[in-house]
């Protein structure tokens, strides 16, 4: 019954596992079930032993004294009566115990899941949470001894019928002897009989307690019963079609759904089609229905008019294993089994080997941080992968999409809430994921947009407006007050020949919180320059904050106050994880100087700076600049790595100011180049690892205060 059960749950669709109760489904799968087998396995050789035993003592009492016999089974109806009764007030009992059971597991699983368990320590709800499990248990263990006692008053009532039977063949033998009825009776008869009528109650009882049992039971079969009549509205169909979906278009045909029946439709009129190969991008506002586009592809639901078709074919028609094997999706969390990296991996393919497993780990950037750990691809994850950071388990996601090497990629906000992981290994790793495939995008980040063939946007269950990013600030909707609001992008106006619009800070990240240093910011900013001690130590200097202050309101010769910033990156909780110096429109217009840029010491290693520098390209690109500039120290290596990594070039100017000298590395920006498409026709190649993201340049730490370097 457990296998058919979990075989069944394994079917429902994605709605069942949305509206259900985890820890109803847990009871149900554990509880109930061994409710019903241990009835079943306990009383089996009960029902034989006592039938056997009820047959041979009533083949005994005919034989002996059949009027006697007559008069012991009188008895038997009374038993009858409260069985009944028990067995209705048990069978009400145990629904409304099996029903508090699912409350007390359900508040188990979340309390104490690992989300659950942090959520509650970090609002103190540690007592308030205990004062609900005690009040649970209580009605549990009240609703238990309820049914303790239900079966006590049972007993008692049985066992006074049972002494009556003995009473009456006492007083019919005396009588029958008496009054010399039956010539052949005998008080030795009259007492084997008694002895036989006990040895008969006894048995009877148990099978009668059996039917009390089995109505107890038949509370669990209901509640079992209940899931295994529910019917999967998504099923495979017969001979479900099986078209190539090698760069398949995707075609959305005035597609209208909802949740259910009841609730108001979230897509009302979708229309759009995905050219085979192409990247298109979704946006809107939140709640908008966006991951709900995306989640019709592979059937997660259905449709309630209208069609999504693949390759030309209804998605409904599709054998549906076979689609959902066409089908990569990479979530915003990613979610990791607790077991090893290689298990995590080989769940998208098995039999994979461990070059093919390699070679999916070095697209995406992760295998160089498989083998710096201390067990390699066995080291263990965690419950849900807690034990590495969240880009570690992006990019392990990652892998093991690139591992299942599906037709069609969906990417539903798969690096939108990533501050700690290297935003251009991620982007290195999709780039290569998404050549050939048609994908479809759902992303926050405009670096990511941007590469977009085409962005639909989604709004009031329509595609309000699609088309690229310069169409769309030009149509002046929907997408240009996202581009407003949530990019926070400066709008393009009017300007003299020649000059370019103020540089917008915000544009420079959709992760962190950026603002613009002030003098009341400098302690931050001077404290983060000292802890950053050995990046100092190489250049011979040391920080001041005479220093830092002359730094911020230097501004170079010919170039307007205004265009110069000192911008501060601040984290969800306010430590100011990196520092960047910038002047717009400088060494010439059009161009954006980089004087300096510092990341926090335990923050390094995370791709923070790596991320900055992409969100950097992107709201240039996005405001109209085409040129990046920088001068470094010589002496920092690992800083001129770092920069190199990011796409500038030495340009071969060298300059020496206080005995230091410094060298200057440059990058244009030039217009998005279209994305490689792969011809179907064309073989597949390996794609070519990507180079691991370089270490930031040395800074240290953000506000004052001690934070844990993460391991």
């Amino acid at each position: 019954m457990k296998n058919e059960m979990y075989q069944h749950l394994q079917y429902m669709p994605h709605s069942f596992f949305t509206t259900e109760k985890q820890g109803d489904i847990v009871t149900r799968m554990n509880t109930d079930i061994s409710g019903v087998s241990s009835v079943i396995s306990g009383t089996l050789t009960q029902i034989v032993s006592n039938v056997a035993t009820v047959v041979t003592t009533l083949v005994a009492l005919f034989s002996m004294s059949w009027k006697l016999a007559i008069v012991g089974l009188v008895v038997l109806p009374l038993l009858i009566f409260p069985t009944r009764s028990a067995g209705k007030v048990r069978l009400k009992l145990v629904q409304e115990s099996q029903a508090k059971n699912d409350e007390m597991n359900q508040l188990i699983n979340e309390t104490l899941s690992v989300s659950g368990s942090l959520l509650m320590k970090m609002f103190t709800a540690e007592a308030r949470e205990y004062d609900r499990f005690v009040g649970v248990n209580e009605e549990v263990t009240e609703l238990s001894l309820k049914e303790t006692r239900s079966g006590s008053w049972f007993r008692v009532v049985m066992g006074m019928f049972m002494q009556l039977g003995p009473l009456l063949i006492y007083f019919a033998g005396g009588l029958f002897i008496i009054r010399n009825l039956d010539p052949t009776l005998t008080v030795g008869t009259v007492t084997a009989t008694v002895t036989l009528v006990n040895r008969l109650y006894r048995p009877v009882e148990s099978l009668l307690n059996l039917q009390v049992n089995f109505t107890r039971s038949l509370a669990m079969f209901t509640r079992i019963f209940d899931y295994l009549d529910r019917k999967s509205t998504i099923v495979s169909p017969e001979n479900g079609a099986k078209p190539d979906c090698e760069q398949a278009t995707i075609a959305y045909d005035h597609v209208a759904f909802g949740y259910n029946d009841t609730d108001d439709l979230v897509l009302t009129d979708v229309n759009f089609t995905v050219p085979g190969g192409q990247m298109y991008a979704i946006v809107g506002p939140s709640g908008s229905g966006k991951s709900t586009v995306v989640n019709l592809i592979p059937r997660l639901w259905d449709v309630k008019d209208g069609s999504v078709r693949v390759a030309g074919t209804d998605v409904r028609d599709f054998d549906l294993t076979y689609l959902r094997e066409c089908v990569g999706m990479v979530t915003q969390e990613a979610y990791l089994f607790n077991g090893t990296i290689l298990d995590n991996l080989r769940y998208a393919k098995p039999d994979a080997t461990m070059e093919e497993i390699e070679a999916a780990c070095r697209v995406a950037n992760i295998h160089e941080f498989i083998l710096g750990q201390p067990k390699g691809y066995d080291t263990e994850v965690g419950n849900r992968g807690l034990k590495l950071s969240g880009g570690e388990k992006q990019r392990l996601s990652l892998a093991r999409v690139v591992l299942k090497d599906p037709k069609i990629l969906i990417l539903d906000e798969a690096t939108s809430a990533l501050d700690s992981i290297s935003e251009s290994a991620i982007q290195d790793a999709l780039e290569q994921l998404m050549v050939g495939r048609t994908s479809i995008v759902i992303a926050h980040r405009l670096s990511t947009i941007l590469k977009a063939d085409r962005i639909c946007v989604v709004k009031g269950g329509v595609i309000a407006e699609q088309g690229t990013h310069e169409e769309l600030l030009a149509a002046g909707g929907v997408y240009r007050e996202l581009y407003e609001t949530q990019f926070r992008q400066v709008i393009e106006h009017e300007h003299s020949e020649g000059e370019m619009p103020a540089f917008d800070l915000q544009g420079l990240s959709t992760c962190h919180d950026v603002r613009a240093i002030t003098q009341d910011n400098l302690p931050d900013v001077f404290w983060l320059m000292r802890t950053n001690r050995r990046y100092y130590r190489e250049l011979g200097e040391r920080p001041t904050m005479a220093a830092l202050t002359t730094a911020m309101e230097t501004v170079p010769a010919g170039v307007n106050p205004a265009n110069h910033h000192l911008v501060g990156f601040y984290d969800c909780e306010g430590a100011l994880v990196a520092v960047m110096d910038l002047t717009s429109d400088y060494p010439r217009a059009g161009s954006v100087y980089i004087g300096w840029f510092m990341v926090a010491a335990d923050q390094q290693h995370q791709g923070i700076g790596t991320q900055i520098a992409a969100d950097m390209r992107a709201a240039c690109q996005a405001q109209g600049y085409t040129h990046l500039e920088l001068r470094i120290p010589e002496a920092a290596e690992e800083g001129i790595a770092f920069w190199q990594a990011q796409g500038f070039a030495p340009t071969g100017e060298r300059t020496e100011e206080n005995g230091r000298a410094s060298i200057t590395l440059a990058r244009d920006i030039p217009p998005l180049a279209p994305r490689a498409v792969r011809t179907s026709d064309e073989p597949k190649q390996d794609a070519e690892p990507s180079p691991q993201p370089r270490r930031d340049p040395n800074a240290t730490r953000g506000p004052r205060g001690e934070r844990k370097r993460r391991t």
